[in-house]
């Protein structure tokens, strides 16, 4: 490797040119890179990230392993990580295997909690989701307590994101795939056409839809419709006003279905300038759409597939109006990996994770589960 200029420590003080999201970007590409050639680098930590200019380098491969074909694991004497960084299962076999002989088996999977860990780091201006102090992260990393994760509850996608990543139970955790995957990795496009192919086959199944909103059910994540005038209070007025006046369908606001076929007819119907309105109608429209204007359309916003400037913008202008700020969460719901894994499901009290999802007749689930308002 080229001699680089900074740490990631270093680029994240210095401020200027660091690009959190694009670290992100680049530091789990590099890491799916390592996973495709079953290589686990078993040493993660911010001191190994590095930057050439602005580029991210994954760095010290010292500790590093290559897992066999076909294999998951593979067995060495010696221990990865360091202190605050390392793994829960590194942990648990420096505390008792390693002294009885046993070799530790090296995971992927200890990757990816050293992994959510730095994540966490690189959004929140350098600080350690399990702690301070070494003592303290290593002890709350063995019991599964990342005590600083609600720092991102105004970030719900990126707190669903390091709260699946630092799963005390490696096979809970997402693999390297699911996490490129994940919402947090979804541009404005992306996001808006994730509602607009809304599958049929479970959007009309009230079990399968209750079941993705049961998975996203945190107590740190915001309410969708939990203000007193429901989804819609949280409009502008034009654009409520125009959603009512539509003859062709009825949505309920304390329901989260009608709200994405809300978005959805939004996007398929309202840029339409064929459809037969009446100057009343079209005033409406109009004033309606002018509310999403104010999102701005950046020149990354342009880096997608489609061939017409015209749908980006639709795209961009609806995802920043509506899954950027109000109801972003829905996103989550859109993660299809969710529908057939539970990975924050932890039954056993000795092993609790504080990011585990809650019962459905839990008293302090949100309110729109408590009343059926899937």
């Amino acid at each position: 490797m080229e001699l680089c200029d900074h740490t990631l420590e270093e680029k994240i003080k210095m401020q200027e040119g660091f690009d959190n999201i694009k670290a992100c970007i680049e530091f789990c590409s590099g890491l799916d890179y390592l996973h495709k050639l079953k290589i686990t680098h078993r040493d993660l930590k911010p001191s190994n990230i590095l930057f050439k200019g602005n580029t991210l380098k994954i760095a010290d491969m010292g500790q590093s392993r290559i897992l066999e074909m076909g294999k998951t694991a593979i067995e060495t004497g010696s221990l990865g990580g360091t202190l605050g960084w390392m793994s829960p299962e590194e942990i648990d076999w420096q505390d008792g295997g390693s002294i009885r002989g046993k070799p530790f088996e090296a995971r992927l999977s200890g990757d990816i909690h050293s992994g959510g860990s730095i994540i966490f780091y690189m959004l929140t201006d350098g600080k350690n989701c399990f702690g301070q102090r070494s003592y303290e992260q290593q002890n709350n990393i063995k019991n599964g307590d990342p005590i600083h994760l609600d720092i991102l509850n105004d970030q719900p996608i990126a707190l669903d994101l390091v709260g699946r990543m630092t799963l005390r139970e490696p096979k809970k955790r997402l693999t390297i795939k699911e996490v490129l995957e994940h919402p947090f990795f979804w541009n404005d496009t992306m996001q808006i056409n994730k509602i607009r192919d809304w599958n049929s086959s479970w959007s009309s199944n009230d079990n399968i839809f209750r079941k993705r909103i049961n998975q996203h059910s945190f107590k740190n994540v915001p309410l969708i419709v939990g203000n007193k005038d429901g989804w819609k209070g949280s409009l502008h007025p034009a654009v409520r006003k125009y959603l009512d006046s539509r003859k062709d369908n009825y949505y309920d606001d304390k329901n989260i279905k009608a709200l994405i076929r809300a978005i959805r007819n939004i996007n398929e119907h309202w840029f339409d300038k064929n459809e037969k309105l009446d100057d009343n109608e079209q005033q409406l429209r109009k004033e309606a759409l002018e509310c999403f204007n104010y999102a701005p359309i950046t020149s990354s916003s342009k880096n997608n597939n489609f061939n017409s400037n015209a749908a980006v913008t639709k795209e961009m202008k609806l995802s920043k109006y509506f899954l950027q700020d109000r109801f972003r969460t829905l996103l989550l719901i859109f993660h299809n990996e969710y529908e057939f894994r539970l990975h924050a499901q932890q039954t056993d009290s000795n092993n609790s994770n504080k990011f585990s999802l809650r019962s459905r007749n839990n008293k302090d689930s949100p309110s729109f589960m408590r009343n059926n308002n899937y």
